[in-house]
């Protein structure tokens, strides 16, 4: 897989990570651009790439439209401005190169099963002050919302955490068990649930979906009916420019191999994988390995929590103080130029062992940053 570079054309704290092919991504102010494809919402750039003979067309992802500027050859008129272009490109490149090589467009976020006994409004401040760039909110009828939640209530979940300069990016859910039941109303009940949850997510400007791969009986039979529930989900979240995330967490996908089987099969740009590191470890696999074997933009997100085996039971740890082999796929995320989400998944509210989140959580995040060469 080819590295990537990272170029700011437009905020003062630049990223780039040097290789080829040259990739500028991110939504708003970061520019994408992938071969002689450039994605922007700058209006001087936009007016000078069509005047540079790129021809425009819109583009929706993660919440953000921007356009695409696909390039054609320059007649004589757009020479000079095509050439303006790319000295400008090439200007920001060299002066952010020679700044850093830090910096990684990944957002940190907290999963909200980190807070338990605090309100939804609770879990988003102290995550804020904790330093993450956003929650990924617990959806259940114990959980921070449910389905049932009035829009007065996500209404305000959105304004509060944009006040504090946070988002709410994952919609964890626990849809994905009904999938496979062979009663054909319970898995109509679970569609109809699904849409609930989709809707939700638009409400809170998510980004992304949590959904569970089944149950951990992995039958032939079970595969296919999550495989045919996946695309009718799928296409509900795609009508609402939704991604749809489905966690490795030990049932029907659990490996490099049955993430890319599910995502062959079900065939549909809105489904992703939530790599959890932790679970295909206990797996008895090598993450990195497995990890290795998926197309890295296919992972809309990668969970991190650590475990010690201690008379042959896993106990949840801080990060760094267990088994979990964290480091090597942090370092080959950073090699081929990661820029999605890094989930904290602090399980305080399953792990009463854990420490207090305020403690835990600060811990969790400066070794995540690190280890990410993060220093902002």
């Amino acid at each position: 897989m080819s590295k990537t570079s990272f170029v700011n054309l437009g905020e003062p704290q630049p990223v780039i990570h040097a290789s080829t092919p040259l990739i500028i991504s991110r939504s708003s102010s970061w520019v994408r651009f992938l071969s002689l494809s450039l994605y922007t919402t700058s209006a001087n750039l936009s007016s000078l790439a069509l005047s540079s003979g790129f021809e425009i067309s819109s583009n929706k992802g993660f919440g953000t439209v921007t356009k695409t500027f696909i390039f054609s050859p320059p007649n004589t008129v757009a020479l000079t401005h095509t050439l303006r272009l790319w000295k400008l490109i090439i200007s920001y490149i060299y002066r952010d190169f020679k700044i850093r090589k830090a910096f990684p467009l990944v957002k940190f976020t907290v999963y909200t099963l980190a807070f338990p006994n605090y309100s939804a409004e609770e879990a988003i401040k102290a995550a804020a002050q904790l330093g993450y760039d956003g929650v990924d909110i617990r959806v259940r009828e114990d959980g921070h919302v449910f389905i049932d939640a009035p829009k007065e209530f996500r209404k305000r979940l959105v304004e509060l955490a944009e006040s504090l300069g946070i988002r709410i990016y994952g919609v964890y859910t626990y849809l994905g068990r009904n999938f496979v039941v062979p009663d054909p109303n319970v898995r109509r009940r679970a569609l109809e649930e699904a849409r609930a949850h989709l809707d939700l997510a638009v409400d809170l400007n998510g980004a992304y979906v949590r959904i569970f791969a089944g149950t951990k009986e992995r039958t032939e039979r079970n595969m296919k009916l999550f495989i045919e529930m996946c695309r009718l989900v799928c296409r509900e979240a795609e009508d609402r420019g939704l991604l749809i995330g489905i966690e490795t967490h030990g049932e029907l996908v659990y490996s490099g191999d049955t993430c890319n089987l599910v995502l062959e099969e079900v065939g549909c740009d809105a489904l992703t994988i939530v790599y959890d590191i932790a679970h295909i470890y206990m797996e008895g696999l090598n993450p990195l390995e497995e990890l290795k074997k998926v197309d890295l933009n296919k992972v809309i997100a990668f969970q991190f929590h650590d475990f010690k085996k201690e008379d042959s039971k896993w106990r949840a740890v801080l990060l760094s103080y267990g088994e979990v082999p964290h480091d090597p796929v942090i370092e080959y995320l950073r090699s081929q130029g990661y820029d999605k989400f890094v989930v904290d998944e602090y399980e305080k509210w399953w792990r009463p062992e854990l420490p207090d989140p305020m403690v835990g959580l600060k811990h969790n995040l400066k070794y995540l940053k690190e280890k990410f060469g993060v220093v902002r």
